[in-house]
């Protein structure tokens, strides 16, 4: 999903490893205790690994190969943290199916380098298959209400399977390098995917129009304040759909896309759009400006537009501070990473792509993001101080954004719900970012 300005601010059937030169991992099943453990298990907990079905199935080695890097270093074992997904995986199988079938449709023709271990490309396909065998054993492990006390055994049995498996490496920061040698390196924002109600025809309650990219470089040109304020692009046949809010729009264009819901008959359209391109102009959030003025307490979606919507007479002065503009285009599918992957809710990142070309890599982040209890999201409007959740989770590399800059920088996809415009909107922590790839032949 292309997004030019960010703030510095997971369908198909379960596909399974096949043997890529190496001994493919039979099931395991693990019961009882550990040596010298006292831990007793009442619900009889079992962790058992599904076998490979082989039904990923690359594309055939043609062509001339291609070498991927990445700034990265890998971790000894005793460096490797504890993984623990929040979710407890869900819709981890969905976004590494969809991923799995991209590259059952390219030429993964090449090797990709972390640290200083270099791999065949196909074998991130093979790695994410079987991360997926081993969240499948440790949900079956785990059941529907599980104990701490099972908990703890199905998360030990997974990181046990995590450490003779696969590798993991770090963003490997040099001097010189933004918040190298601190704790906690990594800079995360968020991004979603905004829902807007629109109709297709202008009227009372809904005056103001999401636009294509003129072809005329003239008014292709124009300034966020000559399109909005002065209607200089209106009438012109660009017009996509019209909205109620000119707030929500602002969101479409700081997100680079978003799905529109078309409500002018009974039965409700969704049509998604993508970025376009935009009239090149400078990018300013105009949550900068309000926080100066002292016009809203802190930068979250829910503060800007209550602000916005009790004030209508500052909106001209407010959103002129923003020139830059953004350009639409209708699409039949929901937003694409930079690889053409669609995104998965709270599963895609974006990286830097000028460090991180190959998209598709397994990902654990530890960080914290907005609590989702209700009472804290009900305050957003006027809270100084917000609460947050530390969390770890896995996600794939999928995506992109011009503001993506750097080693250890990410962009964490929230997706298309209520939480997820605000949680993103107030995305800026610091944490860790961890790579995995399958050990080569025991």
């Amino acid at each position: 999903m292309q997004r030019s300005y960010l703030v510095e601010s997971l369908f198909l059937s379960l596909l399974v490893l096949v043997s890529c030169g190496r001994k493919t991992i039979e099931p395991v099943e693990i019961s009882g205790n550990n040596s010298g453990s006292e831990k007793i298990e009442p619900e009889n907990p079992q962790f058992q690994v599904p076998p490979s079905e082989g039904d990923f199935n690359p594309k055939p080695i043609t062509g001339k190969p291609r070498q991927y890097q990445t700034p990265t270093r890998r971790l000894h074992e005793h460096e490797y943290p504890q993984f623990i997904d929040d979710l407890d995986f869900e819709l981890l199988d969905t976004v590494i199916n969809r991923q799995l079938s991209r590259f059952a449709q390219k030429n993964l023709n090449g090797t990709i380098q972390l640290g200083e271990d270099v791999y065949p490309l196909k074998q991130v396909g093979h790695s994410l298959e079987l991360l997926k065998r081993l969240a499948v054993a440790t949900t079956t492990c785990l059941g529907e209400t599980p104990s701490q006390s099972v908990r703890d055994y199905c998360y030990e049995r997974f990181n046990d399977e995590i450490r003779r498996e696969f590798n993991v490496y770090i963003p490997d920061l040099k001097p010189g390098d933004i918040r190298y040698g601190e704790e906690k390196p990594v800079f995360f924002t968020g991004y979603f995917t905004p829902t807007i109600p629109v109709k297709k025809r202008h009227d009372n309650h809904s005056p103001h129009a999401i636009y294509k990219r003129p072809l005329d470089a003239k008014y292709a040109a124009a300034t966020r304040k000559q399109i909005d304020f002065e209607g200089l692009l209106k009438g012109r046949g660009l017009e996509l759909g019209f909205g109620p809010d000119l707030f929500e729009l602002y969101l479409l264009h700081v997100e680079g896309g978003g799905k529109l819901q078309f409500n002018d008959s009974e039965k409700q359209t969704d049509v998604y759009i993508s970025f376009n391109g935009t009239n090149k102009k400078k990018w300013q959030f105009i949550s900068k400006y309000m926080l100066e003025k002292g016009l809203i307490n802190n930068p979250s979606i829910a503060a800007q537009r209550a602000f916005l919507r009790k004030n209508p007479h500052r909106a001209e002065e407010i959103y002129s501070t923003c020139p830059s503009y953004v350009f639409f285009k209708k699409t039949d599918h929901p937003p694409l990473g930079n690889d053409s992957v669609p995104l998965t809710d709270r599963r895609s990142i974006a990286t830097d792509s000028e460090l991180y070309r190959f998209k598709g890599l397994p990902t654990f982040i530890k960080t914290r993001r907005l609590s989702e209890d209700l009472q804290s999201l009900s305050s957003l409007e006027t809270a100084k101080k917000l609460n947050y959740v530390d969390y770890s989770r896995f996600y794939l590399d999928q995506d992109t954004g011009g503001a993506i800059k750097g080693k250890a920088r990410v962009d964490l996809y929230f997706g298309e719900s209520y939480y997820a415009e605000e949680a993103s909107s107030v995305q800026q922590e610091r944490g860790d970012m961890y790579f995995l790839i399958m050990k080569s032949e025991h």
